[in-house]
């Protein structure tokens, strides 16, 4: 009796035991199946060009695609030839092509811009003109600155400095240069090119060529016949 319970408890222990070493082992084989996912997820990662992938620090906006930036450092000072012709960086915004169409693109942009006889060209910067003066900025056409008109866009508070062109068809652009001093050279400068001063030209189409000439011999005749 006594054997056979031993022999009973024996076997209770080597089952426990088996049942034990079992769990162990199973436990053992989820966490080294749990660690082999990590690492092929970690090494899935690492391989995917979206991961390798990071952006580069942005350039300050001045410098970036020539873009709008509040810092006024970054503005090239005004050229003015002997002929009046202007040239320098200024940064634009078109706001209306015509009285009834707005610009597709409304965005500030830093261009350098050029003043020679009654046109306005664009360029990329004042390198581009330089180099390749056919070439303007986005393929864009000079402005035509006959009938148009620059003023000081004092009803413009978001930003300072800044002047409006107004063209013949009713549309506009903003500009905004780097000082006070610039701002009125631009607009002096487009307004007398626009509008040029004529005055002595226009007092000669008045006449006809030589009238003055033929009225003189006229009072002296007439002065003549009144003494005889």
């Amino acid at each position: 009796m006594v054997v056979k319970y031993f022999s009973c408890n024996l076997l209770f222990i080597l089952y426990l035991a088996c049942f034990v070493l079992t769990r162990l082992v199973l436990a053992s084989r989820r966490s080294s199946n749990a660690s082999e996912k990590k690492r092929d997820k970690s090494s899935a990662r690492s391989k995917s060009p979206f991961r390798s992938f990071r952006f580069k620090k942005s350039k300050p906006a001045a410098a970036a695609s020539g873009h709008y930036s509040d810092d006024e450092d970054n503005y090239d000072r005004t050229i003015e030839s002997a002929d009046g012709e202007l040239e320098g960086m200024l940064v634009r915004k078109h706001e209306w092509e015509s009285t009834t169409k707005k610009a597709s693109n409304r965005s500030w942009e830093k261009i350098c811009v050029v003043l020679k006889e009654q046109q306005l060209c664009f360029y990329k910067d004042q390198k581009a003109y330089k180099n390749h003066p056919e070439e303007t900025f986005k393929g864009e056409p000079a402005v035509d600155l006959i009938n148009c008109t620059a003023e000081v866009a004092t009803d413009y508070t978001k930003k300072k400095y800044v002047f409006r062109l107004r063209l013949s068809n009713g549309g506009y652009y903003l500009f905004q240069a780097a000082d006070d001093d610039q701002m009125n050279l631009w607009v002096n400068g487009i307004n007398t090119q626009a509008a040029p001063q004529e005055a002595e030209a226009d007092k000669s189409r008045t006449l006809p060529p030589g009238s003055e000439k033929k009225d003189e011999p006229k009072r002296r005749s007439f002065f003549t016949l009144k003494k005889n």
